[in-house]
């Protein structure tokens, strides 16, 4: 169950990402999409930390998303490192 593929990759299985976070150490990631929405479930190998972020505001236009998920990922390593 610790072995996922490398985040980006085709091949996930379970669909479970790794993160290294800045601060050590990483975190578990799932995510899900629809239209209007992004979904993304992180939480650390003992589960000392755990979040769920929930958007309700996607977007057809690629430099917004790719602004949103900057966003959305420097929030879950605050989140995660803090």
């Amino acid at each position: 169950m610790s072995r996922p593929a490398s985040a980006g990759t085709p091949d996930t299985g379970s669909g479970l990402y790794y993160h290294p976070l800045p601060c050590g150490g990483g975190s578990w990631t799932h995510g899900g999409h629809g239209l209007g929405y992004h979904v993304e479930v992180t939480a650390t190998h003992d589960g000392a930390r755990r979040l769920t972020v929930a958007e309700f505001s996607r977007s057809f236009d690629p430099a917004a998303e790719d602004a949103r998920a900057a966003a959305r990922r420097t929030l879950i390593e605050r989140a995660m490192c803090d």
